[in-house]
């Protein structure tokens, strides 16, 4: 069967797999990412607290060990967020430069534009 493609045990093909495997990890991604600034906030609440002064040298470098790695990973998360949003948009644009350019290129208006110059010449 040379047409045919093979199929797992539930009875998909492997790029719907594929499909499935990568929605699924966007989804873990977009539940990590909130637990990420959940905890990230809780994280930076006890350095607003009146009593965080009281600490003693070996508890603020353990807050500061345990915040630190929260705000990167926070960074990171929306470092990609944004990267993801930005290609999104050039992506956009570009089709609708493509839109644009491809109806009649522009050059309708332009050549209106000057025949309204002439005509409102004396």
């Amino acid at each position: 069967m040379a047409g045919h493609s093979p199929r797992t045990a539930r009875n998909e093909t492997p790029l719907r797999r594929a499909d499935r495997t990568f929605v699924e990890l966007l989804q873990q991604r977009r539940v990590t990412r909130t637990g990420v600034r959940i905890l990230f906030a809780f994280l930076l609440s006890p350095a607003f607290a009146s009593h965080f002064e009281e600490l003693d040298a070996l508890q603020r470098v353990t807050y500061v060990g345990a915040l630190l790695p929260a705000v990167l990973a926070a960074a990171l998360f929306a470092a990609a967020a944004h990267r993801r949003t930005a290609v999104r948009a050039a992506r956009g644009r570009r089709r609708t430069g493509r839109r644009r350019r491809g109806a009649g290129d522009g050059r309708g208006l332009r050549r209106g534009a000057r025949g309204a110059e002439r005509a409102s010449r004396p």
